[in-house]
């Protein structure tokens, strides 16, 4: 029997908890998911970027030519921030990391030699991005890595849980209350640890109450298990699983705050920071055997045509 990690057991976690009575009217289970997503933005995605390990990353690429110079940052990226910027080849191969140049000097640059690392570069420009040269020719992709917002949280009445996948694009789904309709953008959630996006802004074909069509290219690795929510929407939280009591224990604050249990919320505040302490510690080193080593792209032992990285 595998273990439920969606929005529904962590309302009934908050309730047993908060000792909240099931039939109490004030706060529906979208109140609790609401509670859960003050809680990501005002503390967990702040904390869990503070400890620089790659959560959250994920890249986008742009393919290049007729002279495109501006693009856009992700809509999904946290702050509107990059991880890193870089010019990749057909297999994937990094041809360049793209530096980010002052606005004062990053425009001024010549448009030609595509390689050489004293041209290319990037400014910003509120929510763009400009390189400092045109590329004027194709076969080169843009390769823009950010760290990826984890989506609302909702209650899984709002999707669908996946029970089947086929080859013609028809996926099987649970009978579900969300209503799905042509042309709606969805993304495609593991429903595993550590729950992340299987593909984002999906558009649906066709939509009943138990098959949903996609265009077959769109499936990627979605598998019977995992589920189809609206964009920017999950069932479940996209953080490690252990940081899932970090949640539950904030919407218990929450819940004991808006029941006028003052006491009750104070207890939970506390527990709440000695909880956050104590798990954060746990993700300030995702390999504890193997030192990190930074090596610069263009150092002396390093130089090649295209400058790849060494491992």
């Amino acid at each position: 029997m595998s273990v439920d990690y969606t929005s529904m057991q962590l309302i009934a976690d908050i309730k047993r908890i908060a000792i909240a009575p099931n039939a109490q009217t004030r706060l529906n289970n979208t109140d609790f998911c609401n509670f859960i997503n003050d809680c990501q933005t005002k503390r967990l995605i702040p904390s869990v970027l503070k400890v620089r390990e790659e959560f959250f990353v994920t890249k986008k690429d742009y393919a290049l030519g007729d002279g495109l110079r501006t693009f856009d940052i992700p809509e999904r990226a946290v702050g509107q921030r990059v991880r890193q910027i870089q010019v990749i080849d057909a297999d994937g191969k990094i041809l360049q990391n793209i530096q980010r140049l002052s606005p004062e000097i990053g425009e001024q640059f010549s448009t030609t030699g595509l390689y050489d690392d004293k041209l290319l570069g990037y400014i910003f420009e509120d929510n763009k991005i400009i390189t400092s040269q045109d590329f004027s020719s194709t076969g080169p992709t843009l390769r823009i890595r950010y760290f990826r917002r984890p989506s609302r949280v909702v209650p899984t009445t709002n999707c669908a849980k996946v029970v089947g996948v086929a080859l013609n694009g028809i996926v099987t789904i649970e009978t579900t209350t969300a209503a799905f309709s042509t042309g709606d953008r969805v993304d495609f959630i593991n429903g595993k640890p550590h729950f992340n996006s299987k593909g984002d802004d999906k558009v649906v074909v066709t939509a009943s109450s138990s098959l949903i069509e996609f265009d077959p290219a769109d499936l990627g690795d979605l598998a019977p298990g995992d589920w189809i929510a609206f964009a920017g929407e999950t069932p479940i939280p996209q953080f490690p699983v252990e940081l899932h009591s970090i949640l539950i224990q904030y919407a218990v604050a929450r819940v004991l705050d808006a029941l006028g249990d003052d006491s009750g919320y104070q207890r939970a505040i506390t527990d709440l920071t000695a909880l956050e302490d104590n798990l954060f510690e746990m993700l300030d080193d995702r390999d504890d055997g193997s030192p990190q080593k930074i090596i610069a792209p263009n150092n002396l032992w390093n130089r090649t045509p295209y400058r790849y990285w060494r491992w």
